[in-house]
């Protein structure tokens, strides 16, 4: 048994947020021994899957917490994030970005740590108040994200294309590239 039980709680049930404001919450805990917390850390992230993607990302961290836990202390710390600008949530037959909040303690440098999950999703917001007053504005630039591809010659390039038309919204088959 750990010697405390974490909990996320969204201030938004639905749990989806808009690029660029704020993803809100609470750190829930149950503590079952008397314990040192030298830091209560909560961070979003994306975890990006399948198509030959495996790749993750930080987009922001809180500390909330350092100090002393009592057995039998019932906790709540608020968490305050700003939404990342990207990439949004996206779950295709391909592929698949899912965003997360998620949470640990750090109790010592080498104890093992517990810590929670729960997803959320991110999607894009209204256009910029300027750009709907017909004020010019440059366009943004596409997302560029790396993607590691086992393998030369054709197919890994097909692999690459297909990645990058997918993360700039152009699916492959316009491309001819399945």
């Amino acid at each position: 048994m750990s010697k405390y039980d974490l909990r996320i709680v969204f201030d938004q049930p639905e749990r989806t947020y808009v690029a660029g404001k704020q993803i809100t919450g609470r750190i829930e805990i149950a503590v079952h021994e008397d314990c040192e917390c030298k830091g209560l850390w909560v961070y979003c992230g994306w975890k990006a899957s399948g198509g030959g993607i495996g790749d993750m990302e930080k987009a922001g961290q809180q500390n909330l917490f350092a100090g002393p836990w009592r057995a039998g202390e019932h906790l709540t710390y608020p968490f305050d994030l700003v939404a990342p600008p990207g990439p949004f949530t996206y779950d295709g037959k391909r592929f698949a970005i899912h965003w997360s909040i998620s949470a640990f303690a750090l109790l010592g440098l080498i104890s093992f740590i517990p810590h929670t999950e729960e997803r959320f999703r991110l999607v894009p917001g209204e256009p910029p108040e300027e750009a709907q007053r017909g004020q010019v504005r440059s366009a943004p630039q596409p997302y560029r994200h790396a993607v590691k591809v086992e393998g030369s010659g054709w197919r890994g390039v097909k692999a690459v294309l297909s990645v990058a038309a997918l993360l700039v919204g152009v699916p492959a088959l316009v491309l001819g590239l399945l």
